[in-house]
């Protein structure tokens, strides 16, 4: 007697017969899929932060290797960070800074950052924005002319750096910005955080910021640049129409390098100062000619 077997009944051109995903296999792998992307977005974002510190890392590097080899050009003299010189015999007048010329039309300032006075030395324009500060507006947001600065130096005017004690200590540049309440001439009374040309001018103003993973990148005196967690005290030495709140202050990472505020340079209340004297023997770095460590 002979066995038969049963044959499948074939598809016509020899092609298999159509096979389907059932709905738990589909949502098995849509969860699966889901589950991977939580897991590797914040990586992708931590790595893409890293990236962005790494450049600004290199940035302030060189702005701080290219201002030590204006130093030694210039007998071991700084630029004068905290104002601008003007061109002797120019018309309109052209004013010279570190990060470049600029003169006034129309009320506005047109900036050329290819002239600036550590250019010759850095020969980059694009080293002085940092890749963290994109969406920062320019220091005065209303003025589209303003140059793309995201580093500040510290305002020391000229100073004879061979005097310094510890350059690997003292601040040169870093990250920063500055709250701003409202566009000049308007009533607008809204607060944000805008880009700043001078590091601690103002203590209720400019600030270090911790714009890469809740740190700040500094540069140093003797032209090495790392990245540093930020403080964020009470700003307890005077008042300001400018100032913020602690709380803001937290919420926009406008921060210090140590427990308490650097003074104000424009005061006059030599009284005021002496009495935080005692503050400032507590500090973790230096800001030359607001906070200085004694010579050995």
């Amino acid at each position: 007697m002979k066995n038969h077997i049963t044959s499948q009944p074939r598809v016509p051109n020899g092609s298999r017969s159509p096979q389907g995903f059932t709905l738990i296999e589909l949502l098995v792998v849509i969860s699966i899929i889901a589950i991977l992307a939580a897991v590797l977005f914040p990586v992708f974002a931590k790595a893409k932060e890293a990236a962005k510190k790494a450049s600004c890392i290199s940035n302030l590097k060189q702005i701080s290797l290219a201002t030590l080899m204006y130093l030694e050009d210039y007998e071991e003299k700084t630029f004068n960070s905290t104002s601008v010189s003007q061109i002797p015999g120019t018309t309109p007048r052209i004013y010279q800074a570190w990060y470049g010329q600029y003169v006034t039309i129309g009320g506005l300032d047109q900036v050329d950052t290819s002239k600036g006075l550590l250019q010759p030395y850095m020969k980059n324009t694009t080293i002085m924005d940092c890749p963290g500060a994109k969406d920062i507006p320019p220091l005065y947001n209303w003025n589209p002319s303003s140059p793309p600065l995201a580093y500040s130096p510290l305002p020391f005017g000229y100073l004879d750096t061979s005097t310094m004690s510890q350059p690997e200590e003292t601040i040169l540049m870093g990250d920063v910005a500055t709250n701003f309440i409202g566009p000049a001439g308007t009533t607008e009374a809204r607060r944000f955080v805008t880009r700043y040309l001078l590091l601690f001018s103002n203590y209720a103003q400019s600030n270090l910021h911790a714009r890469h993973n809740e740190t700040a990148t500094v540069s140093w005196f003797d032209g090495h640049a790392s990245v540093k967690q930020l403080t964020y005290p009470p700003f307890t030495t005077g008042a300001s129409t400018s100032q913020i709140t602690n709380a803001e202050r937290v919420r926009y990472k406008l921060g210090v390098l140590h427990r308490y505020a650097p003074l104000c340079l424009a005061t006059t209340d030599f009284a005021r100062r002496n009495a935080y004297n005692e503050l400032y023997q507590t500090v973790d770095f230096y800001y030359y000619q607001l906070i200085t460590k004694p010579k050995n």
